[in-house]
């Protein structure tokens, strides 16, 4: 047994040795771009998913959204809001953590300042503490024009390119036509108070509902809703993603108020069945690779074996077992797989994926890279190897079935 595919070893890589170093060269080339094919749109697609959750936590929700429970009029909000927050800081794994008042609000601008033509629309307005709010969540490197607010800004404001229009906003007409740094606005408070405000900044995160809001510090909210020491919700960032379940679990046993908890996922609504439909995808562009990686082959040692069935006919007239052509066949198939595997294995790590990290795709729902998870590697080398052999032992085992004198004079 042994002795037998020692030699079915030896006469596949005679076969390759022998054959023509271009065709060689190509059929491994052929092997490495549907490779990096399958790999290439499935971590596109694993980038994409991966860009849309980044944007759910980075500019909304954090890890963990903490809420009150509104059972009764005494649990619409959160109390001691300080004291909560600093025990949760002080949970180990807790990167840190922000409070905010969240108010729906109507906004209205006077582009010309004589009482027509005037834009408005309803939204909602947050309360900030600027330097802590920057720890959590990243609006403030999404300034496109203006400033982030400081502490202790008391008549500025902050808006998301949906309100104040401009800025590639995507539903421009539901905006408020065009606001500028420097522009002033009215907020109309559900308590029935108004209050006029400087825009001191402009934020595009190209996430839709991230840039319909509106920013302003929590003393000037407190002030308008005659609030202090309370919060709407609690927004925690967490070291790891995936564990929010556990950090849930100790915020919980240390709150002293009955709470809502939920990890970030919860608040991905109908996102989640965009990024389940990537997934789908992924799945359906894995398959028709394969399919196509083991026709290539196959097509590839079909071929070679044609041109070779007399010498094979004569081999086996004079002795050789089939089954020592066929595993010798299938070796060369095995040896293309694994010489393409490799190969596209290094240009995806080493130069495919750096190049996107460096330069990612600018999509309409933020910038996008290549996102290679392991399991989606390991599991496209095993299959390409596997479709390797197949598409060798299919054709080899073809060949040897026809008989000998066929072989050798048709």
């Amino acid at each position: 047994m042994l002795r037998n595919f020692l030699i079915a070893c030896w006469f596949g890589f005679k076969q390759i040795s022998r054959s023509n170093k271009k065709s060689v060269v190509m059929t491994i080339m052929v092997v490495v771009l549907l490779f990096i094919n399958i790999l290439f749109i499935s971590s596109m697609m694993g980038g994409l998913i991966v860009a849309i959750n980044n944007q759910i936590m980075d500019y909304q929700y954090g890890n963990i959204v903490i809420e009150p429970t509104k059972e009764s009029e005494s649990d619409n909000f959160i109390k001691q809001a300080e004291k909560t927050l600093n025990d949760i800081r002080s949970i180990p794994g807790i990167v840190g953590a922000i409070q905010h008042y969240k108010s729906g609000v109507k906004i209205t601008y006077d582009p010309k300042k004589e009482g027509i033509n005037i834009k408005d629309g309803s939204w909602y307005a947050y309360s900030i503490i600027p330097s802590e709010e920057s720890k959590i969540l990243d609006v403030k490197s999404k300034i496109v024009a203006g400033r982030y607010l400081e502490d202790g800004d008391s008549n500025q404001i902050l808006l998301g390119r949906e309100i104040s229009g401009g800025f590639n906003a995507t539903l421009e007409r539901m905006s408020l036509g065009g606001v500028n740094v420097g522009d002033e606005v009215y907020v109309y408070y559900p308590n029935g108070i108004n209050r006029k405000y400087t825009v001191a900044g402009i934020f595009a995160t190209k996430n839709f509902l991230a840039d319909a809001q509106a920013y302003v510090t929590k003393d000037e909210m407190e002030e308008v809703l005659g609030q202090h020491d309370l919060a709407d919700e609690i927004i925690v960032k967490t070291a790891t993603t995936g564990d929010e379940k556990k950090y849930i679990s100790k915020i919980e046993n240390i709150s002293e108020q009955k709470l809502k908890l939920y990890p970030w996922s919860d608040y991905l609504g109908a996102l989640s069945t965009v990024t389940s439909s990537f997934d789908f995808i992924k799945l359906i562009f894995y398959g028709i690779g394969l399919a196509v990686s083991g026709a290539s082959i196959f097509i590839i040692i079909y071929i070679d074996l044609l041109n070779q069935r007399r010498e094979i006919g004569i081999l086996r007239a004079i002795g050789m077992e089939s089954n020592i052509i066929v595993v010798a066949y299938v070796i060369q198939a095995f040896f293309y797989g694994l010489v393409g595997v490799i190969l596209g294995r290094f240009l995806l790590e080493y130069a495919i994926s750096p190049y996107f990290l460096n330069h990612p795709l600018d999509l309409p729902i933020g910038y996008v890279s290549l996102n290679i998870e392991s399991f989606d590697l390991y599991r496209t080398e095993i299959s390409m190897l596997a479709v390797s052999v197949i598409a060798g032992f299919i054709p080899s085992i073809q060949i040897v079935r026809k008989k000998i004198l066929d072989s050798i004079f048709k």
